[in-house]
């Protein structure tokens, strides 16, 4: 006889676990970088545009970077 699964069990999310998560969108990732919680990336997108916004990078900087990844 198979025993019926307890409904109080624990929810199992492998992807989860194994560090696979949803993708996610330019707003909520420069965001993440305005509120601190993640680190400015030079190298995406909303980095480069957050950094060249609070003039950290010169706009020419942002401009070579987005040629590079061409």
């Amino acid at each position: 006889m198979a025993k019926k699964k307890d409904k109080k069990e624990e929810k199992v999310y492998p992807a989860e676990e194994q560090g696979i998560l949803p993708e996610q969108t330019e707003e909520q990732i420069e965001e993440e970088m305005k509120a601190g919680e993640k680190g400015t990336d030079i190298y995406s997108k909303e980095g480069r545009d957050l950094l060249e916004n609070e003039d950290e990078i010169e706009p020419w900087e942002e401009g070579f970077l987005e040629q590079k990844e061409c």
